[in-house]
């Protein structure tokens, strides 16, 4: 029988329509990007230079891999904010294929996604991001984990940048 053959493609089809009809970000406002905080906290001394130069690995990265990325962290607000500002590279149409933070998996097919962690272990990325899914998608990925503030670019199935 030819159905069982189906099955499985059929599911993952139908996780991926549901993902892409749940996604989208809000309105843009400039407040709520990293930008706009880094200009109204430039004389602050809690903006370091390293985390400037973090933000500027990652916008580097997020241009290179074509707007594609993912940002994973353990509080919602801080990743909505980079969600936010990495959204900002991208043509109005491309915006709706964005998500906000949620405690879900990784999906190939958005742009700009926050995946929030269930933990603070440094390898527990690697399950809600499998690699399999990151090397699958069309185009090479920059993870931002602002865990442990490092930015990785997938740019094939051979290469691992950080």
């Amino acid at each position: 029988m030819v159905l069982p053959e189906f099955e499985t493609p059929l599911r993952e089809f139908i996780q991926l329509f549901d993902h892409l009809n749940r996604t989208g970000l809000p309105p843009f406002k400039v407040e709520n990007t990293l930008l706009y905080h880094h200009m109204m906290q430039n004389n602050s001394p809690s903006n370091s230079k390293d985390e400037f130069d973090f933000l500027a690995r990652a916008i580097t990265s997020h241009l290179e891999t074509h707007c594609y990325s993912v940002v994973i962290g353990l509080n919602v607000r801080e990743i909505d904010q980079w969600v936010n500002t990495m959204s900002l590279f991208l043509l109005p149409h491309e915006r709706p294929l964005c998500r906000s933070a949620q405690k879900t998996t990784f999906v190939p097919e958005l742009f700009v996604q926050g995946i929030v962690l269930p933990s603070n272990d440094k390898s527990v990325w690697k399950q809600v991001i499998p690699i399999g899914s990151v090397l699958s998608g069309r185009y090479p990925i920059t993870v931002i984990d602002l865990h442990q503030k490092i930015v990785r670019r997938y740019v094939d199935k051979m290469n691992l940048i950080e």
